[in-house]
């Protein structure tokens, strides 16, 4: 469905610009019934509307039109979830993974660990050999989910988008993915999660602020490289497998209010040509002392944890506080 308005511009209706609000609603008749179809119909000015409580939506939301400064794009969310993750089916316990290993498996919403030693928790367990997982014995079947799209939210040579209150898991690399060029790129009210590598990642010339987020249970929680801008706002980061937050390469970033904790492996990296702005950045004393969990892609041979790795930039107390505690 698309609903459409003017704005009043004191000029000849001819010249008026025309903006549309998009609904998706896969219950709605009348409304898009996925988002592929729904992101081709954007243009500069629209609203992307998710219909509350319609998702989960599992597909990727890849949206390659741009707005402009004065009529962005915008995505509201309203809560939903798009996802990566499909249910699993298991026959007398067993089922045979239409994806190829590594994976990330979700129960009653919850990723499941997986460690070096022990394999999966939550009592399942893969065999590498078969292709197969089994449930142990008492283990309910239902409510199992396995990771299986590349991708969920792509961003790719795409300026002044707005996603507003909006979940993001289940992919098999970054849950949020921008490359290229964009400018104007904003995230508000996001949550990644149980991504198998970042829960949010740019790459290339990217220009984005994200506020009022969360980043928990994927690989690493964000990671952003080469020269991309990012401004962090009321931004939590915690119980990532590998690194919390990360910078490399000539990024720049500013970051307030940000916290950072219970990730397995490094809460902060930061690289020597990172060029930074810190104001109340907390960050708690990494409390693992081996590796707890199995991670892949850049911590997949790391074994050490530590709270920091910033080779030789050096952080003043009112930039970034280190709380002895393990967790708030």
């Amino acid at each position: 469905m698309r609903t459409f308005a003017y704005a009043s511009c004191g000029l000849l209706w001819a010249q008026c610009a025309f903006s549309a609000t998009v609904v998706v609603n896969p219950n709605a008749s009348d409304a898009y019934q996925d988002l592929a179809s729904a992101a081709a119909a954007l243009s500069a000015g629209d609203t992307l509307w998710l219909a509350p409580e319609s998702g989960p939506y599992r597909e990727v939301l890849h949206i390659r039109a741009s707005g402009t400064e004065a009529r962005p794009i915008i995505i509201e969310g309203n809560g939903n979830e798009i996802t990566g993750f499909e249910p699993l089916v298991f026959v007398e316990g067993r089922c045979f993974p239409s994806v190829a290993y590594p994976f990330v498996l979700r129960h009653q919403g919850q990723r499941v660990m997986e460690s070096e030693a022990h394999g999966f928790s939550h009592g399942i367990r893969y065999d590498a050999k078969q292709g197969r997982l089994e449930l142990l014995p008492g283990i309910s079947p239902e409510g199992w989910e396995i990771s299986t799209r590349d991708f969920v939210l792509r961003i790719q040579d795409a300026s002044y988008q707005q996603y507003r209150d909006l979940v993001v898991s289940g992919s098999l690399n970054d849950g949020i993915n921008l490359h290229g060029e964009g400018r104007g790129l904003s995230f508000t009210g996001l949550t990644a999660c149980q991504n198998l590598d970042e829960g949010f990642s740019s790459h290339g010339s990217i220009q984005c602020s994200i506020r009022e987020s969360l980043f928990y249970e994927n690989d690493n929680g964000l990671l952003n490289g080469f020269q991309t801008d990012t401004t962090l706002e009321q931004v939590v980061v915690r119980d990532n497998l590998g690194i919390g937050l990360a910078f490399n390469g000539e990024a720049t970033v500013q970051a307030s209010q940000v916290e950072l904790w219970g990730n397995g492996l490094v809460q902060l990296l930061l690289r020597a040509q990172v060029q930074l702005t810190f104001d109340e950045v907390t960050v708690y004393k990494n409390h693992h002392e081996t590796r707890a969990w199995k991670t892949y892609n850049e911590t997949a041979r790391w074994s050490h944890p530590k709270t920091l790795d910033i080779g030789s930039i050096e952080l003043e107390a009112d930039e970034l506080a280190i709380v002895d505690a393990c967790c708030p």
